[in-house]
């Protein structure tokens, strides 16, 4: 056995010891019946790698390996609402749901079948032009694609799409396998994220490298934010209503810069540097590489709130809201899809951005209480939660080359069930769900 798999082997032993637990129901003192949490394994397949801390997660397979190709195969991951929400019954409520850029295809997952240990997959909608950001609002699932966003509805409870509209069919497109994230802000616009073109230059489309603003009929296109050269995902804080957006930097600057990016965007017309400056440990610094401006441009542009490690590629976001891990209440989740572009790669990951109860940053404490310390020994507001921080005093360096972080794999989306658990998804065509181990 080789000391890899003798690794994994003990990663699972650990797993099963900490999660162990009966799935029987119990009487409740008033005649109704409780019942336990699941034994760690008992919804699906224990996950292998990436590493996790058994005490913590008990990481099992919703999808474990759908076929891939080139481009990626599963991106953007939403639940839909309950049906007592919904106001009716379809097969899929409450359901993860999920989009297939490779296949054009819009996705839920079933029931679980105890005997193949593995979940239904249902198609929803297909003939979608590379489909990446997804979200819910009002009786209607709201889908970004190349250059088109959709609206679709099940009306006749079939348990698929039977009316899909083409809401706007002009946005700007050909960039890459994840063309924009799409979500439903406080002012019942939509919003999309356009990533840029290229990688350093200036845009003759404004629509790139920004974010988007529509009316939920499509009309009356705004662009909100600017100078976000690859925004993969945007959340609003639950409290105070402010829009949060993950921006991966440019590329070919060297292992360690730039810093990609969290920003907080409190306004529409903010600028936030792309192409003209770049995110250091040291603030923001005029990118003079390719062509000449005026570097004071740099003074006026909005700086990152937090930055993560150079091609960390910081993808899919979410605040999470649920009653499985109160300790991150009110907290930002992350994965980070992570780029070739590093000797020992960075991102990989799936990272906690701790916030106070009036929406600002503030230290993460970790299980034992203290700091959490960034890569220069300072305390930081991030802490990665997958790969396990230290694997028998391996660090992350070590976990990434053996495999055992989401690397060589790409994670690009995180979402949160009706449960609490975090659901996240692989681009190339894994889900993966995180269920609190039984303490």
């Amino acid at each position: 056995m080789t000391r890899r798999a003798l690794m994994l082997c003990i990663a699972v032993m650990l797993t099963g010891y900490f999660a162990a637990t009966s799935s029987e129901h119990v009487q409740g003192s008033a005649g109704s019946q409780t019942a336990l949490p699941p034994a760690c394994g008992d919804l699906g397949e224990i996950v292998t790698q990436p590493i996790v801390d058994p005490s913590r997660f008990c990481p099992e397979y919703l999808v474990q390996a759908l076929p891939h190709s080139d481009l990626a195969t599963i991106t953007s991951i939403a639940f839909a609402p309950p049906c007592e929400q919904l106001g009716e019954s379809r097969d899929w409520c409450g359901r993860l749901f999920f989009v297939r850029p490779d296949e054009g295809t819009m996705m839920w997952v079933g029931a679980f079948d105890p005997e193949t240990r593995t979940y239904a997959l249902e198609t929803f909608a297909t003939g979608l032009d590379m489909p990446n950001g997804l979200t819910w609002y009002e009786g209607a699932w709201y889908v970004s694609g190349d250059s088109a966003i959709y609206r679709l509805t099940d009306d006749n409870g079939d348990n698929a799409a039977d009316n899909l509209e083409i809401i706007a069919d002009d946005l700007p497109h050909g960039v890459g396998y994840w063309t924009g994230s799409i979500g439903v802000g406080p002012d019942d616009r939509l919003y999309v994220s356009k990533g840029a073109s290229c990688n350093a230059c200036e845009e003759s489309d404004p629509r790139r490298a920004s974010i988007l603003s529509y009316r939920l009929n499509g009309s009356d296109e705004q662009v909100f934010a600017l100078g976000l050269r690859n925004t993969f995902d945007f959340a609003w804080h639950p409290r105070t209503h402010e829009l949060w957006a993950a921006e991966s930097g440019r590329e070919y600057m060297g292992e360690d810069l730039p810093l990609d990016e969290l920003n907080r965007i409190t306004g529409a017309g903010q600028h936030f540097g792309w192409p003209y400056c770049y995110s250091t440990a040291d603030g923001s610094v005029a990118d003079r590489s390719l062509f000449d401006f005026d570097p004071d441009i740099c003074e006026e542009t909005v700086s990152p709130a937090l930055t993560f490690p150079a091609h960390s590629s910081p993808a899919g976001l979410v605040f999470y809201e649920g009653a499985a891990f109160p300790e991150y209440d009110g907290d930002l989740l992350v994965v980070a899809s992570g780029l070739s572009n590093r000797r020992i790669p960075s991102g990989h990951a799936l990272y906690r951005v701790c916030f106070d109860r009036n929406g600002n940053l503030e230290t993460c404490l970790d299980v034992n209480g203290q700091p959490v310390l960034n890569e220069q020994g300072s305390p930081t507001s991030r802490e990665r939660l997958v790969p396990v921080d230290s694997y028998y005093g391996y660090g992350l360096d070590v976990l990434q080359i053996q495999g055992q972080s989401f690397y060589p794999e790409h994670p690009v989306d995180v979402a949160i069930s009706p449960e609490g658990w975090i659901v996240v998804s692989v681009m190339e065509g894994r889900l993966i769900q995180l269920r609190p181990a039984t303490r």
